[in-house]
């Protein structure tokens, strides 16, 4: 997709259920439009502008790939005596898995 089809975004703008935060050039050849985005679920990632822009201009929401993350878990919602504080990628075998770091009740803060 070419640059001038994609909109200007400013920081913060939401765009497919996503928080715009920066873009840059990149792929394989380094000159195609990737975008920088935070999640609903709080998890930053970056995906090609066009893919993204696709989902958002139909009205539909193109989330991280966090699947599990999206059924209401939220930085913030609560567990029991459980609180999502932040959620972060980690290797996984050979692939990056989302996690949710928690903060306890009981005083115990950032465990997976």
């Amino acid at each position: 997709m070419v640059m001038s089809q994609l909109p200007d975004l400013s920081l913060g703008d939401q765009v497919g259920g996503c928080t715009y935060l920066d873009s840059f050039r990149g792929g394989k050849t380094g000159n195609q439009t990737w975008w920088k985005l935070r999640c609903e679920c709080g998890f930053e990632f970056e995906r090609r502008a066009s893919e993204h822009w696709y989902y958002a201009k139909n009205g539909k929401k193109k989330l991280c790939k966090n699947k599990h993350l999206h059924k209401d878990l939220k930085v913030g919602s609560r567990f029991e005596r459980l609180t999502i504080a932040d959620f972060v990628k980690k290797p996984y075998g050979d692939e990056m898995r989302g996690f949710a770091v928690c903060d306890c009740s009981c005083g115990t803060t950032g465990f997976e």
